[in-house]
């Protein structure tokens, strides 16, 4: 059985999706400064593991150990669906499994998971498929973001010469208000830093960051994504409130009402809403039924 995370099977015409905004997407191969190749030292090493298994240069290697893998766990069901239009020769089977729950990993500690700060957050993660340019071009266009700061993890995924960038541009758009996050945090450390950001701007076009965007619905805070991700309209199809943004539309350009908090009960019908999909007793039952399937107890 393979369990998915969503970089391990993007790409490389296996499931093949727009994923980058028109700025940064040549800047990427840009020499990258001594401190950001340090970091990328530190972070990494997994992926690339992986990365070079399912899609190295040996291709037909790559695609007979694909054809071994009896069931397959994508985050979405719908990547699923894609993958398998994509690549007919792909004959694995579908479970519904997902790492994760909210009860114990994306909204543990209650106490501190209140997301009703001012800051804004932007992005996941240093990949280039964040497309932090122009959502930074879009926040600095909007007239409710002058006074409020910028927080843009950048500690692991990409490579160090789009950190650079990202660091220069986010500079240049807020000044002192661009809290760039370089370093890992330890998980309270970071849940209390997400807990800061009221307002979450997450500018993939494809499934990305979603451990992030459900620990923030369940902190309460107002969740936008780029109007051509797929995970969008997922997540909108099981009740879930989540917004929209187009960067490209009418010059990229927001009004102060996009930064009027989630009500009360807005907040609550999202984590009630998410439990259902990501809750412990869910995850349980899955988890038992996959055991059953893959030790042939139930077909």
């Amino acid at each position: 059985m393979w369990i998915g995370w969503g970089f391990d099977y993007y790409g490389r015409e296996f499931l093949e999706q727009g994923t980058f905004g028109p700025t940064l997407l040549s800047q990427n191969k840009l020499t990258p400064s001594r401190k950001s190749e340090q970091r990328a030292r530190k972070r990494g090493v997994i992926k690339t593991f992986v990365a070079a298994l399912l899609f190295g240069k040996r291709s037909a290697v790559s695609r007979d150990l694909l054809t071994r893998i009896d069931y397959f766990s994508p985050v979405l069901d719908w990547e699923y669906e894609q993958i398998k239009d994509n690549n007919p020769w792909f004959k694995a089977a579908y479970l519904s499994w997902n790492y994760g729950t909210i009860e114990d990993d994306y909204w543990a500690n209650r106490n501190v998971q209140c997301a009703q700060g001012r800051n804004i957050l932007v992005g996941n993660s240093a990949a280039a498929t964040n497309n932090h340019a122009e959502a930074f071009a879009q926040l600095f266009a909007c007239s409710g973001t002058q006074d409020r700061r910028i927080v843009v993890p950048l500690s692991y995924g990409g490579n160090p010469a789009y950190v650079d960038q990202v660091l220069k541009i986010g500079r240049e758009y807020f000044g002192e208000r661009f809290v760039p996050l370089l370093e890992f945090q330890p998980k309270e450390e970071y849940f209390a830093t997400l807990s800061s950001c009221g307002f979450v701007f997450m500018n993939h076009v494809r499934q990305q960051g979603l451990g992030n965007i459900v620990a923030l619905l369940c902190m309460g805070a107002k969740v936008y994504l780029n109007s051509m991700n797929p995970l969008l309209s997922w997540l909108r199809t099981r009740g879930i409130l989540i917004f929209e943004f187009d960067p490209s539309a009418s010059g990229g350009k927001c009004s102060a009402e996009e930064f009027l908090p989630l009500t009360v009960k807005e907040v609550q019908l999202n984590r009630e809403r998410l439990i259902s999909i990501w809750g412990r007793d869910v995850k349980r039952r899955k988890t038992k039924y996959v055991v059953d399937v893959l030790t042939g107890i139930s077909t």
